[in-house]
């Protein structure tokens, strides 16, 4: 379009199915929708239809981060100090090293060899170890001490008289005089009726063998009669 055209919507000359404000001087970036085209204030004219139609330029494309200027002059900066820092750091040692002999020339020349030490050993004779004598050891004689007597136990004892008392008094009687505390005694049913004695201070001894006043001894079989408390000896 030319400053001839009012400014005004107008179709796209893009293409698009929508409608484009001329300002008058150019195209602007406002878009109507395609059904106001009807309303649209006047139609291009042909010439003006012939440059509309024409296609809009390509879009130039981004340029990679890499190609940006910013990216590039940092890349540079960085390459330059590290590359500043390398040549210091490769003069540095030569530098001190003149320095040092700069500053003190005569200090290597002055030194003198070392004259060599000399070391005396000195032998030291051994020690000569004198063995003590050996002592003596003289060991007391045992003193004999009396040999005690030792009475042996009697392997024989006098039965006790039990009858009358109960059953467990009595068989306490035979392992006090025995000095056996496990001494075995055995009893029996004086009424002949076999009975089991359960209860020994329920029983009364009627009898007994060995007889009072026999001699025992820890074979001989000691046994009592009894009978209930509450029964007569036969």
């Amino acid at each position: 379009m030319n400053n001839q055209t009012p400014a005004g919507w107008y179709p796209d000359p893009q293409g698009s199915p929508r409608q484009r404000y001329w300002d008058g001087n150019q195209w602007t970036e406002q878009f109507a929708p395609a059904e106001n085209l009807a309303s649209a204030t006047q139609p291009i004219p042909r010439a003006q239809q012939q440059w509309a139609e024409q296609p809009a330029p390509l879009a130039k494309p981004a340029r990679p981060w890499w190609k940006r200027r910013w990216v590039q002059i940092t890349a540079a900066a960085v390459v330059a100090f590290f590359a500043i820092g390398g040549i210091a750091s490769a003069l540095s040692p030569q530098d001190n090293s003149s320095d040092n002999a700069a500053a003190s020339p005569t200090t290597s020349a002055s030194k003198s060899p070392a004259a060599p030490a000399t070391v005396t050993v000195t032998a030291t004779p051994k020690a000569t170890h004198t063995k003590a004598p050996a002592k003596t050891v003289t060991k007391p004689s045992r003193t004999q001490h009396p040999t005690k007597s030792v009475t042996a136990a009697p392997t024989s004892w006098t039965m006790p008289d039990e009858k009358g008392k109960t059953l467990q008094a009595a068989q306490d009687d035979i392992q006090l005089v025995s000095g056996n505390p496990l001494f075995y005694s055995t009893s029996t049913d004086a009424l002949g009726a076999d009975r089991m004695q359960l209860w020994d201070r329920d029983l009364r001894v009627c009898a007994q063998t060995p007889r009072a006043g026999t001699t025992f001894t820890e074979d001989t079989a000691v046994d009592f009669s009894v009978v209930k408390l509450d029964e007569t000896c036969p």
